[in-house]
């Protein structure tokens, strides 16, 4: 069948195929942190300024004689990839180590989703093949494989930073943007007072969650430099001029819209806010991408570079290296299928066997005279995205005053993500609120199930919150806190064993009223029992 298709597309076809593969299945893990953490929306536009840059970058071989674009005609020589010759001996080691690398890395990541770690390996490993299946397959003498690198590389800037980087920076931020704000607030005669992450004013608080932190901007004006930067082909120490202002202008304009919006908490009231909150974020961007811009047309050279010099190097020749790209490629395209059905096989395989644990479900208790429901807002629906969600408050039998929030997860890869971040390190402390303790996971009887609950000790402005927190696999064999205790073995589990995400649901439980642990514990013992069903 080969022999019927062109040549020309006989040689692109394959090297086309892996590529769009390799990206296809990146994006397609990546869209995950895209939709489901407002502060990497940018991400979404990153692939297309690559693409831009790429563009740009064959513009420059305009005038040499065997690159795209170029108007120079030479009939002696092919536009073809010049498979001929073996690739060098370095690059296909290289490639070879990356492709089987590739298995192990789709194995952890179809179990753990949401675990930034393999979202840079597997990012670092599609960027390295395509720079070496490009290199590899775009070898005619004199074209300049190297204009392709930097946009390339460009799009690890959507890769989600590592929460041990992106966790402190943006309790940092936070913590900066609400005292600035605080003090500012003060000088114009507005008393104000700073409680963690919350602005307390006279008719209200104002809460800085992650998107108000600052590293919204932060992160986008790092793509934003880096794209303008390459766009006016800045020298380095330019280019670090831009990124240096960008951050320093990201800080600067989210103090602005705090200060800003705890004046209209002061002024009209916390209900306000909703009207405001998303404009003033909105103007601050484009305010500081068009510093940016401004500042980044004011560093570009006066003289646009010029195209690239024609290379004299011929390609890479070794006697002891037989390999012929045009049989290379396919091969690497059929062990990428391999690892796809390989993937697949060992997780259905096991999947098939997993046992199905008890249906639970919560009962609310609406006969109790002070049960009453507590709004969800839009925000927090949009962030978690959970099929099936509740938030009430009630005072027990024992006079202890309680809050409880059940969420759940239908099967999908977006769903452990989501279930996994919310968790009382994440949500506490941008509250405001601080964790005292934590204890280690202990699991609690209701109704038959034992459920896995870890306890938290939380200074709620002065006073002690017990918050219990319980995260529940509906297919899991074994029950735990993974989300909490991050470590390699609890990584690594669930793949061993052939488990991705088949469900989750969270229960929550806030417990006000007591400073001692003890008595905490033992009403929520008392609680669950009535508050837990199992359903058939």
């Amino acid at each position: 069948m080969s022999k019927c298709l062109h040549p020309r597309l006989r040689d692109w076809l394959p090297p086309s195929l892996v590529l769009a593969y390799l990206w296809f299945t990146l994006i397609n893990h990546l869209r995950i942190e895209w939709t489901a953490n407002p502060h990497c929306s940018y991400g979404w536009v990153v692939p297309v300024l690559c693409l831009y840059l790429a563009h740009l970058g064959i513009q420059r071989l305009g005038d040499c004689g065997q690159g795209p674009g170029s108007g120079i005609q030479n009939s002696s020589v092919s536009h073809s990839p010049d498979f001929s010759q073996p690739p060098p001996v370095t690059s296909t080691l290289l490639l070879c180590a990356l492709a089987f690398a590739w298995l192990p890395i789709r194995l952890v990541q179809e179990a753990n989703p949401e675990w930034r770690l393999v979202s840079w390996a597997m990012a670092i490993a599609v960027v390295s093949l395509t720079l070496l299946v490009i290199h590899l397959n775009l070898r005619p003498k004199n074209f300049h494989t190297s204009v392709f690198v930097f946009p390339i590389l460009f799009f690890l800037v959507a890769v989600p930073w590592p929460t041990a980087i992106e966790g402190p920076l943006i309790q940092a931020l936070t913590y900066a943007n609400a005292s600035c704000a605080t003090e500012i607030i003060n000088l114009f005669g507005i008393p104000a007072v700073q409680h963690g992450n919350l602005i307390e004013v006279g008719t209200g608080v104002l809460g800085i969650d992650e998107a108000c932190s600052g590293i919204r901007s932060f992160q986008a004006t790092v793509m934003i430099s880096l794209f303008l930067g390459e766009l006016y082909w800045l020298p380095v120490h330019r280019r670090l001029y831009v990124c240096l202002l960008g951050f320093a202008l990201s800080f600067v304009y989210n103090v602005c819209r705090t200060t800003f919006l705890t004046w209209i908490t002061a002024r009209d009231g916390g209900t306000a806010i909703q009207r405001w909150h998303d404009p003033a974020g909105f103007i601050i961007l484009v305010l500081c991408f068009s510093n940016l811009w401004l500042l980044a047309l004011c560093l570009r050279p006066r003289l646009k570079p010029g195209p690239l010099p024609c290379s004299t190097r011929d390609c890479c020749q070794d006697p002891q290296l037989q390999i012929s790209r045009r049989k290379f490629t396919p091969a690497l395209l059929i062990w990428f299928l391999l690892c796809e059905f390989s993937t697949a096989a060992w997780y259905r395989l096991h999947e098939a066997h997993a046992t199905q644990v008890a249906n639970w479900t919560v009962t609310w208790p609406t006969n109790n005279p002070s049960f009453h429901e507590l709004p969800i807002s839009d925000r927090t629906r949009h962030f978690l995205r959970y099929d099936e969600g509740s938030n009430s408050e009630w005072i027990g039998a024992d006079g202890l005053r309680r809050q409880v929030i059940f969420l759940r997860w239908i099967p999908g890869k977006i769903a452990v993500h989501l279930a996994r971040g919310h968790t009382p390190q994440v949500c506490l402390p941008a509250t405001g609120r601080q964790i005292l303790s934590t204890s280690e996971v202990q699991l609690l009887n209701a109704a038959g199930v034992a459920l896995p609950f870890r306890h938290y000790v939380v200074n709620d402005g002065g006073r002690p919150m017990h918050v219990f927190y319980c995260l529940w696999e509906d297919r899991g064999a074994e029950q735990d806190l993974r989300p909490t205790d991050l470590t390699l073995r609890n990584r690594l589990e669930p793949v061993l064993s052939g488990r991705r995400n088949l469900g989750q649901r969270s229960l929550e439980i806030a417990i006000w009223g007591t400073n001692d642990a003890k008595e905490a514990e033992e009403s929520l013992v008392q609680e669950l029992k009535e508050l837990i069903k199992v359903e058939k």
